[in-house]
């Protein structure tokens, strides 16, 4: 039985090469260490679960083996592992950052499962000079040059009035 991972939304296919988007690169998971560190993003107990069943598999037979035996831990493995890839793909081509104050970008998303360090550090790529601010409803995900930090927003309309965060905060801004 042959497990892939299945892409929702857009898909760029070149000759020999399986990546997503433009100048991010997003390259399809393809070795043990990267399923794991997408899968180890989903918060379901069955997904954890099948995570630990395959990695005390893995660490008995090797992955090979454990990818040629199948079963219903590396089905749900593999569910898990698309779920959180595919939130990482659709933000990082559906994400559209206004201008924000000084050298900052700003955008708002919301997530499913915590992968807003990932998303940010695949953005920087794109505009690697910038600070990039990501909103969400109760948190800011901040990437400048020393990283990804979160601060907790005690209310959105600290935004609301910076230059770019109109069309983010639009029933802010507009006090309805």
């Amino acid at each position: 039985m042959v497990y892939e991972l299945r892409l929702r939304g857009h898909e760029i296919a070149s000759r020999g090469v399986y990546a997503l988007g433009g100048a991010t690169r997003l390259r399809y998971p393809r070795t043990y260490s990267e399923l794991k560190s997408y899968a180890r993003r989903h918060p379901s107990h069955n997904a954890r679960r099948a995570l630990r069943k395959i990695e005390s598999a893995v660490s008995e037979s090797g992955w090979m083996r454990v990818k040629r035996s199948g079963g219903e831990s590396l089905e749900v493995f593999y569910r898990s592992t698309t779920e959180v890839f595919n939130e990482v793909a659709n933000a990082v081509l559906g994400i559209q950052f206004e201008p924000g104050p000084g050298n900052s970008l700003i955008a708002r998303w919301e997530f499913r499962f915590p992968v807003e360090d990932i998303i940010l550090n695949l953005l920087h790529r794109r505009y690697p000079l910038r600070r990039l601010v990501l909103l969400t409803s109760k948190k800011a995900f901040i990437r400048d040059g020393c990283g990804v930090r979160m601060e907790k927003l005690a209310s959105s309309r600290r935004w609301s009035g910076v230059a770019g965060t109109s069309r983010i905060y639009r029933s802010e801004a507009s006090g309805s």
